[in-house]
């Protein structure tokens, strides 16, 4: 989808900032971001994600919650970055909160139109230092945590998470012959003879049947984080309301894709993934009681990876796995390596800290435990 063009009166121009190590400065930061530019950066990014492009931008926007405060870096080197940025409408100068990207919207951090070195980053982490923002979050592909390591000895927190993330070295044959566990091999003769109907695509009708299958996930999630289902609801459908896909439908077209298993017409699991570059797998969802006898899920996979391999992507991320033992058993078996990586907060005050300290007394009051 084409963006509306912006107005130059739209952007803003801040001062130039330097490092004096390498003499490398920032000529200039324009915010938002011109859409032109962040689509020719992005084309030329090999690790760029389809989150962080102007698309996901505009379906991001549509939503009516979120501003565009998007930054455009131009180093004197010639190089140019771009860091998806975003915050809430409503909230006064003091109280604003930017996000790379905001919470449940995937993977944000920089792109750029060749390698960057440490210079830039530390660049980069001054320019937003400097900002007058109460908190600033940076969740960065996986893949490129480690560049982020100037930040290290700077006010940032660094919050540490894992997510797994398939490489497409191989044509798709090679990769389920060679890197697909026994397992999963097994798991894929017993989809293939349970007599499911696989259909792919992003139209509403599609989106609607995955997102129904996403709210009964919300009471078999509960049980497992040992929280009341009520609880577990109301996040969900703050999370992952049906508007949301369908605006993310709208925005990226055949960029997103819905893989859906059907047993005798009843909707059984879903996954929803969207491609570029690099694909990445986002949401899944399933009637456990109908998906669990077909191994439908591995069904799933298997469709997306080869889809990704088809299209040309260089990886297939998988997505947030947390500490989850059995999600990251799943994900390996289809040769997904675990990668640890650290998401990172500038804050003025102590954010972090009172939200996990309000989410702990919450657990407390409702009887949950945190094992």
């Amino acid at each position: 989808m084409e963006a509306a063009p912006h107005e130059a009166s739209a952007y803003r121009l801040f001062d130039a900032h330097s490092a004096p190590s390498t003499g490398l400065r920032i000529n200039h930061v324009v915010s938002p971001a011109s859409r032109t530019q962040w689509n020719e950066i992005g084309g030329c990014d090999p690790f760029a994600l389809p989150t962080q492009a102007p698309d996901w931008t505009e379906a991001l926007l549509s939503t009516g919650s979120y501003c565009d405060h998007s930054r455009l870096y131009n180093f004197t080197d010639g190089c140019r970055a771009i860091l998806p940025l975003f915050a809430r409408k409503g909230l006064p100068t003091a109280l604003r909160c930017l996000s790379s990207p905001p919470a449940a919207w995937g993977f944000g951090g920089l792109l750029s139109d060749r390698p960057l070195t440490s210079a830039h980053y530390r660049l980069v982490a001054a320019d937003l230092e400097a900002c007058n923002a109460l908190q600033i979050s940076i969740r960065p592909n996986p893949l490129l945590s480690d560049d982020w390591h100037v930040v290290k000895g700077r006010p940032w927190l660094l919050v540490p998470r894992r997510a797994h993330v398939l490489t497409l070295t191989e044509d798709f044959a090679t990769i389920r012959a060679k890197r697909f566990s026994s397992n999963a091999r097994r798991h894929l003769k017993i989809a293939e003879a349970a007599g499911l109907e696989l259909v792919g695509g992003s139209e509403p009708e599609l989106v609607r049947d995955f997102h129904t299958l996403l709210t009964r996930s919300f009471d078999r999630w509960a049980a497992q984080q040992k929280e009341p289902a009520f609880v577990a609801r109301l996040r969900g459908k703050r999370r992952d309301p049906l508007w949301k896909f369908l605006a993310i439908s709208k925005a990226l077209g055949p960029q997103m894709k819905i893989f859906l298993a059907r047993r005798d017409g009843r909707p059984v699991a879903a996954i929803l993934v969207l491609f570029g570059r690099n694909a990445h797998y986002t949401r899944g969802a399933m009637d456990k009681t109908l998906a669990a006898p077909t191994s439908a899920n591995y069904l799933l996979q298997a469709a997306a990876i080869e889809e990704a391999c088809r299209s040309g992507c260089t990886t297939y991320h998988m997505g947030e796995t947390g500490r989850s033992k059995s999600l990251a058993d799943f994900k390996e078996k289809f040769g997904a390596i675990g990668v640890d990586y650290w998401e990172l907060r500038h804050e003025r005050l102590p954010i972090s800290q009172i939200d996990a300290a309000l989410r702990s007394a919450a657990k407390k009051m409702l009887g949950m435990s945190d094992g």
